[in-house]
């Protein structure tokens, strides 16, 4: 089988997401292993699996099998880690609940107005507008954390491994949506390497003030 740039980059973005996805394993073991979710937040799940599911119907809207294959392994993933976080709450408080629900909510009400209420020729475009602008969102948001970083001159709360990885798979994401003309894969991934490159920026100009031995392990975020 002759590999020509469109399938190495396919199957290293592929890869790498993969391999994103099971980097929350960390903390779903953390959470099943002391029965309690106490300390984590369940949003980083479920945002993943909302985006994750949206991008499958983007790729069966488009008939990317690359998307669907990617995307569907998330829902999966990120569903299970979850359910298991929301089965680990001891407490089911309300601010939980409305967080899975709004989510959700929003995620359902996506796929029946691109099912039921648009054109059909019109349909990919208007949910994959929607799946980009989620996905800026997405990135934009760990940049709330830039704030904090440059009030205290320091990134010992930002973990570097992420934010290179992040970056990596903006990039290769971008490359892909290049190779497929696909400006709403390519756009929303744009602006994620510019925000992961300002993010990384902050480990040159604020580097980490914490010792080896008052060194915490990082938590993984999405």
């Amino acid at each position: 089988m002759d590999w020509g740039l469109v399938e190495i980059v396919s199957f290293v973005a592929t890869v790498t997401n993969v391999l994103l996805f099971l980097s929350g394993m960390q903390i779903i073991s953390k959470i099943y292993t002391r029965g309690s979710s106490q300390g984590f937040s369940v949003l980083p799940f479920v945002v993943c699996f909302v985006s994750s599911t949206l991008w499958t119907k983007y790729g069966l809207l488009s008939e990317d099998s690359i998307m669907i294959l990617v995307n569907f392994i998330g829902v999966v993933i990120e569903g299970f880690y979850t359910a298991v976080f929301y089965l680990n709450t001891k407490q089911k408080q309300k601010k939980l609940q409305m967080t899975i629900f709004s989510l959700l909510a929003f995620m359902f009400a996506v796929l029946i107005y691109t099912k039921y209420f648009v054109n059909p020729d019109l349909a990919l475009n208007h949910h994959g507008f929607i799946c980009a602008a989620f996905n800026i969102i997405n990135y934009a948001a760990p940049l709330s954390s830039a704030a904090v970083v440059i009030r205290k001159k320091s990134t010992e709360n930002l973990s570097l491994l992420l934010s290179v990885v992040y970056f990596l798979v903006s990039l290769e994401w971008f490359f892909y949506g290049y190779l497929h003309q696909d400006n709403f894969i390519m756009i929303p991934n744009t602006l994620g390497i510019l925000f992961c490159s300002f993010q990384l920026s902050l480990f040159v100009f604020y580097p980490s003030k914490r010792t080896i031995s008052d060194q915490k392990p990082d938590v993984v975020t999405f």
